[in-house]
C-alpha cells in the first residue's frame, strides 16, 4: 500500500461479490427470497445515457465484469449470526 489508512474511520456501504454471469441473477432472487438484500449497484458509465452521448468505445471488460458482481449486505450493525446466514446461504447456493 502506498500509505496506511485508517480503517476505524469509514463506512462501508457496498460488499461486492463476483460470480459467474449465468448464476449472478438466479443468486440473487435465492438471496432476497430469504430475507438477504442482495442485488446490482454497479453500471458502466459508458452505458449510461447520460455519458453514452460521449462515446462510442466498447469496454469489453468493464461490461463481462458488470454481468458478473452483485452486492450482498454490509453495514456497521450487521452481526456474526447475520454474516454465517449470508455466507451459509451462499455456500448452499453453490452446492
Amino acid at each position: 500500500s502506498l500509505y496506511k489508512r485508517d480503517y476505524s474511520n469509514i463506512v462501508p456501504f457496498m460488499y461486492i461479490i463476483r460470480v459467474s454471469a449465468e448464476v449472478r441473477d438466479d443468486l440473487i432472487s435465492y438471496l432476497v427470497e430469504r430475507d438477504v438484500h442482495a442485488g446490482l449497484r454497479y453500471f458502466p458509465c459508458h452505458l449510461q445515457p447520460f455519458f453514452s452521448k460521449y462515446t462510442n468505445k466498447k469496454l469489453p471488460v468493464t461490461e463481462q465484469i458488470a454481468q458478473e458482481i452483485l452486492s450482498i449486505p454490509i453495514f456497521s450493525t450487521l452481526t456474526i449470526k447475520q454474516v454465517k446466514y449470508i455466507v451459509s446461504l451462499i455456500n448452499a447456493f453453490f452446492d
